[in-house]
């Protein structure tokens, strides 16, 4: 896709031609196969593995960004139900990464209440993870909330390891 992306903004007509092709045909690909594993989850509904895939292949085509807007922000929000599913047939199987990647997602869209129901669930399940510090944080700077200092604190005093990604992330909202 970032190839595609790249001809897409080629000088060359020809070029872009055919990359607007190809990234048609991957938006095509997307929905059909989306709509296919949403087909699955319903028919099988007592199966959290398919929920699983289902919320994976969504969400790693999401992070790619390649979808219209407005198809786009729709998408986030059919993950979203992925998820809630999810978390109703058994939220000890959903792994701290679901959450976090889906507060992110609402967080681009700046839908801070639902936001904030995800980084509520990582605190309730998952209270002293990385996962629940990088949400919450990102979450209090987005709504430029004062609790953004004292998690940086709680993350800072507690034992849990921080990757460099988070110490630049609490490097940057440190000091702005």
């Amino acid at each position: 896709l970032a190839t595609i992306s790249e001809a897409l903004h080629s000088r060359d007509s020809e070029v872009s031609h055919y990359a607007a092709s190809a990234l048609m045909d991957a938006i095509s690909d997307f929905r059909s196969t989306a709509q296919n594993m949403l087909h699955a989850m319903q028919k099988h509904q007592d199966d959290m593995e398919v929920k699983m895939i289902c919320f994976c292949y969504l969400r790693d085509a999401l992070r790619k960004r390649f979808l219209p807007g407005l198809e786009y922000k729709s998408y986030i929000y059919t993950l979203n139900d992925v998820l809630k599913e999810m978390v109703d047939f058994d939220q000890d199987l959903v792994v701290p990464q679901c959450y976090e990647d889906m507060a992110d997602f609402l967080l681009e869209l700046k839908d801070y209440t639902n936001a904030y129901l995800w980084c509520e669930q990582l605190k309730m399940q998952y209270p002293f993870t990385l996962s629940y510090y990088k949400s919450a944080m990102k979450l209090a700077y987005a709504e430029g909330n004062t609790s953004l200092f004292s998690l940086i604190k709680q993350l800072e005093g507690s034992d849990i390891n921080i990757d460099s990604i988070t110490l630049d992330l609490i490097r940057t909202l440190k000091h702005s």
